[in-house]
């Protein structure tokens, strides 16, 4: 005999599929929307660093320069006296970077702090600045002397070049669980310009 309908254990297998799809989707959806925030943070992340490492290259001789014609020179030294930092002068140059930003001696580590001129660097105290209006953002600019080997490249060993810095600006948030996500943007400056 064939009667026409669903008996109740079809019903009961189709509820069944439709509950294990129904979770498959939720759980596509709330990955897809993770995927999206760590996105988006990542591209303010990126903002953030590269608004910060446009300024230091901005400002790179204000911040490094030592100039003869407003500090102490001999023939081939030039001195600061504001923080008696001193750099050597090359061949026809009446100007030169010190080792540390001006002011600023034996630290490596800054943030940029605001002022009626623009910015400011100042050493970091903490592992990171704050930024304003995003209490999960976090951002430091680590300053180095780029190392140069026998032949005068750029590398990962050798011979600090205080006419060559590597900026390093990073930033990183913390998600939900504290976890860190980093960003981190370099660039090298090299004092070139004769000022």
């Amino acid at each position: 005999m064939h009667t026409k309908g669903f008996s109740l254990i079809e019903v009961m297998i189709v509820i069944c599929l439709l509950g294990v799809l129904a979770i498959g989707l939720g759980q596509s959806l709330v990955s897809v929307e993770k995927i999206k925030v760590t996105s988006q943070k990542t591209a303010l992340a990126l903002s953030l660093a590269e608004e910060w490492l446009e300024i230091m290259t901005a400002e790179q001789n204000y911040l490094f320069a030592c100039h003869c014609a407003s500090h102490h020179c001999s023939a081939t030294t030039c001195t600061r006296p504001s923080d008696n930092q001193s750099c050597t002068l090359l061949p026809d140059y009446e100007s030169c970077w010190t080792i540390y930003p001006a002011g600023l001696v034996d630290a490596t580590d800054f943030y940029l702090s605001p002022d009626e001129d623009g910015f400011i660097l100042k050493k970091l105290a903490t592992d990171g600045q704050p930024i304003a209006g995003q209490p999960d953002f976090f951002r430091k600019i680590i300053i180095t002397n780029a190392l140069r080997d026998s032949n005068g490249y750029i590398t990962t060993t050798g011979t600090p070049d205080p006419h060559t810095k590597k900026i390093t600006v990073q930033v990183w948030y913390l998600d939900r669980g504290n976890n860190r996500h980093e960003t981190n943007l370099a660039t090298i400056l090299t004092a070139w310009k004769k000022l």
